[in-house]
């Protein structure tokens, strides 16, 4: 990575954690330094719940990846006739 394009990736990071300051009860920050090391720090000390709130946040992101994929996925065929509908039923009555 270009030297000015680590400046502007650590400038918009410390952008981040400044417009968050105040705002959170807890955080967990995961990133990495300007020698490319994984670097994960966390205001908790416990760690089940650190390892939840990673759990969490992988759910949640899942969630918006499915909810953006569906927007933008083509719509799907056609529901089947009525009559289709009726064979379903027969038998289920008592």
């Amino acid at each position: 990575m270009a030297e000015n394009e680590t400046k502007a990736a650590s400038a918009a990071a410390n952008e981040i954690l400044e417009a968050m300051k105040g705002s959170l009860q807890n955080c967990f920050v995961v990133g990495f330094d300007n020698d490319g090391r994984f670097v994960m720090n966390s205001s908790v000390q416990n760690v089940p719940w650190m390892h939840w709130m990673l759990n969490k946040s992988v759910f949640e992101i899942g969630i918006f990846e499915r909810g953006n994929s569906n927007n933008s996925a083509a719509p799907e065929t056609e529901t089947p006739d009525e009559e289709d509908d009726s064979d379903a039923d027969k038998g289920n009555s008592n």
